[in-house]
């Protein structure tokens, strides 16, 4: 079943805007939240940093959200 809002269905809406929020990242991203809104279920997001982030960073993250992303493993996961 599709989600639909318009002409677009949801699933379109949510890659455009996260591949043009995150353009490295945004499709790894969106693909669990994809699924969640199409079949249900249960969703994580986690942010699990090698090491901790500097609060001073976050402004940074701001500019280059794509970084953010990646130096703080930002995942997201279906679960059933």
């Amino acid at each position: 079943m599709a989600w639909r809002c318009g002409s677009k269905t949801v699933s379109l809406m949510l890659d455009q805007a996260m591949r043009e929020a995150l353009p490295a990242e945004g499709a790894k991203l969106a693909m669990a939240i994809d699924h969640f809104l199409r079949q249900g279920g249960k969703l994580r997001i986690a942010m699990t940093p090698d090491e901790p982030l500097p609060l001073i960073s976050l402004g940074g993250f701001l500019i280059a959200p794509d970084l953010m992303v990646r130096s703080s493993n930002i995942t997201t996961q279906r679960l059933d």
